[in-house]
């Protein structure tokens, strides 16, 4: 089926008539750098160090800092990143985030369409809980509830924007594109093919092999950066709060979920595009370092100083 995730072009279109094809990697590769700057910075500043660190880790996990060299590819971080900021920046401010996700969701198909669209609905979304567990403690009804509402918004910015694609395409062209796509979808969500047979699990491993490296080193210096904050600052050892400590870690244990499922949904295109898709698993790696942010940090109390 003919790529109609071809938005970006209407930005490389102009660039090419600037500049030389290096010379365009080397302003999207500063403008990743710039975004994850400012990404840190306020996820530092908004939240802690800890977390910021642990951001940047997921990043350096899926090759973030590589990704001006595709010029496809690159688009769906820019809008992630630029969403995050946005919330972190606006989140007292910001009206509905339903509809900052609805927007997130047609920029998505509009400019990227199917690389790893998962990363501008969850990335985003791990920054909203993050900032709204820091004004009030969620139970279950609420995660579920912010997590359906947003999502779905999410949903249908990205659905309509297809959809609308392939019916604008059949009513100029006469292609026949709604046919074609339904038939693609299903052609990209089977495990079978003529050539091979596969199912869930070796896709999962076929992505997993990307990224398992970075991943445990990302846990690894998450430990010691807990550590070090521990041994440097002043706390006491307490005894967690249980349900607290879970209605805290529910929207990550969701969220890191999230990827598996895509996985499951999308074999063929995960299972063979593995390359690129694996870069969905930075939901993974952000979410289970946060996971243990938190276990480990409940056990902990930072003690003020009284000083006058």
């Amino acid at each position: 089926m003919q790529d109609i995730g071809t938005g970006y072009l209407i930005i490389l279109r102009p660039l090419l008539v600037l500049f030389n094809i290096n010379q365009i990697r080397m302003i999207l590769t500063i403008l990743l750098v710039a975004l994850a700057i400012i990404l840190s910075f306020l996820i530092c500043k908004k939240i802690n160090f800890i977390t910021a660190m642990t951001f940047l880790m997921g990043l350096l996990g899926v090759e973030y800092f590589y990704l001006g060299f595709s010029l496809q590819g690159i688009f769906v971080f820019i809008i992630m990143m630029i969403s995050s900021i946005i919330i972190l920046l606006r989140y007292k401010k910001i009206k509905s985030f339903g509809l900052l996700f609805f927007i997130t969701g047609i920029l998505t198909n509009f400019f990227d369409f199917l690389t790893v669209p998962i990363v501008t609905l969850i990335i985003p979304l791990i920054i909203y809980f993050l900032l709204k567990q820091k004004e009030e403690i969620l139970n279950l009804k609420i995660v579920f509830k912010e997590l359906f509402f947003l999502t779905f918004a999410w949903g249908i910015g990205y659905g309509i924007t297809w959809f609308t694609k392939w019916i604008l395409v059949d009513l100029f062209f006469n292609k026949n594109m709604i046919s074609v796509a339904i038939n693609q979808v299903l052609y990209r969500s089977t495990e079978k093919t003529s050539m091979t047979t596969y199912n869930v699990f070796n896709v999962i491993e076929e992505n997993l092999d990307y990224i398992i490296v970075p991943f445990f080193i990302s846990v690894f210096c998450t430990f010691l950066i807990i550590n070090l904050k521990i041994l440097f600052n002043n706390y006491s050892l307490v005894k967690p709060n249980v349900n607290q400590l879970l209605n805290r870690i529910l929207p990550y244990v969701i969220i890191l979920l999230v990827p598996f499922c895509w996985y499951a949904l999308l074999q063929n295109h995960s299972y063979y595009h593995a390359f690129f898709t694996y870069r969905n698993l930075i939901i993974v790696n952000i979410s289970f370092n946060i996971i243990i942010i938190e276990i480990f940090l409940s056990f902990f109390k930072e003690e003020k100083n009284n000083e006058k």
